[in-house]
C-alpha cells in the first residue's frame, strides 16, 4: 500500500503544468493557490506530509493546514485516509484538475485534522439548483450539543431560521467530526468564555469557533489550547503509571514521550493510542511546562 503519496492526473506527471482553473477561481486565497501549484510540481511517487510541506515554506503548520482545507473544500484536493488496525496512519493527496464548483464558498476554511468521533455523522452535498449546501444528518451528539450551546447566548443572537440553525449544527458537527474535539469539553470552555467580560461581547455565535483570528488560528483551537494549558489533560488518565511527560523537538517539530513505571511510551505510540484531540492536549501541556 502506498502511503503519503501525491496522486494527480498522469498527463501532468512529468511537467510542472498547472490547470488554469486554479488561477481563474474567483475568491480563492493566494496561499491555497500557491500550495496547489507546489503539490503539482512533484511526481506521484513523492512522499508528502504536513512536515514535508512546512519544511519548505516559511508558513506555519496552521497556515498549511488552512490552505489544504480550502483546497479540499473547493474540490481541488482530496485527502485519502489510510488506516491500519482501525488507526489513521497516513494520507494520500489526490489532486484534481477541476473544482467541484466555480462558485467559491463563503465559509472560511478550517485547519483539517484526522476524523475522530465516537458517533459517526455524515455530511452530504445538496446539489439542488447547484447550491452545493452542506447538510448535516444530525448525529445524536450534535443534536444534544446544539440544545446546550444555544442557551449560552442571549436570545437576540440565537439562530432563528432553519438555515441558520442548520449552520450552527454543521459547525458543531465539524468541530467534533473533523477537528476531533469533545463537544462537552468545548461547551465547558465556551461557557467560561461567555462569562468573561471581553468575550461576552465578542463571542456571540457558535460559528465564530471555526473562523480564524488575525493570526490565522481558528478560535476553537485558540480557546481549547488556552484551556488545556491551565488544566492537567484528562487523557493522562488513559496512560497507566505515567511519572512524567518529556517534551522535545525533532527537526523543529514539537513531540512528547511519557516515562512510566513500565518504561517509555514514545511519541508515535502516544499518537496511535490517543485521539488527535487527546494527543494535542498532552503535547501542549508538556511543552507549556518546558
Amino acid at each position: 500500500m502506498k502511503l503519503n503519496r501525491i496522486i494527480k492526473p498522469s498527463k501532468f506527471d512529468h511537467f510542472t503544468i498547472v490547470p488554469n482553473a486554479i488561477f481563474r477561481h474567483e475568491g480563492i486565497s493566494q496561499q491555497a493557490t500557491g500550495l496547489y501549484c507546489y503539490l503539482f510540481s512533484h511526481k506521484s511517487d513523492q512522499d508528502i506530509t504536513i512536515n514535508f510541506i512546512t519544511n519548505h515554506f516559511k508558513n506555519g503548520r496552521d497556515a498549511v493546514r488552512s490552505a489544504i482545507a480550502e483546497l479540499e473544500q473547493l474540490g481541488y484536493l482530496k485527502r485519502e485516509q489510510l488506516r491500519q488496525n482501525g488507526k489513521i496512519v497516513a494520507y494520500n493527496y489526490i489532486l484534481k484538475d477541476a473544482p467541484l464548483t466555480e462558485k467559491p464558498s463563503t465559509e472560511k476554511p478550517s485547519t483539517e485534522k484526522p476524523i475522530q468521533s465516537n458517533t459517526i455523522t455524515n455530511i452530504s452535498i445538496d446539489n439542488t439548483n447547484n447550491n452545493n449546501k452542506y447538510i448535516c444528518t444530525k448525529s445524536e451528539n450534535v443534536e444534544k450539543a446544539y440544545q446546550h450551546f444555544v442557551q449560552l447566548f442571549p436570545k437576540r443572537y440565537r439562530p432563528k431560521t432553519p438555515a441558520t440553525i442548520e449552520k450552527w449544527k454543521v459547525c458543531l458537527d465539524r468541530i467534533e467530526r473533523i477537528d476531533g474535539y469533545d463537544l462537552r469539553k468545548v461547551y465547558e470552555v465556551c461557557k467560561q468564555l461567555r462569562q468573561d467580560q471581553f468575550w461576552s461581547e465578542n463571542f456571540l455565535s457558535v460559528l465564530k469557533l471555526r473562523n480564524n483570528d488575525k493570526n490565522g488560528i481558528r478560535y476553537v483551537d485558540r480557546f481549547m489550547e488556552r484551556n488545556a494549558l491551565r488544566t492537567r489533560p484528562t487523557a493522562l488518565n488513559k496512560l497507566k503509571g505515567v511519572k512524567e511527560l518529556v517534551p522535545y523537538l525533532e527537526d523543529g517539530v514539537k513531540m512528547v514521550k511519557a516515562n512510566t513505571n513500565n518504561g517509555v511510551i514514545q511519541d508515535f505510540n502516544l499518537k496511535m493510542n490517543l485521539t488527535p484531540a487527546e494527543y494535542k492536549q498532552i503535547l501542549e501541556y508538556a511543552h507549556s511546562k518546558y
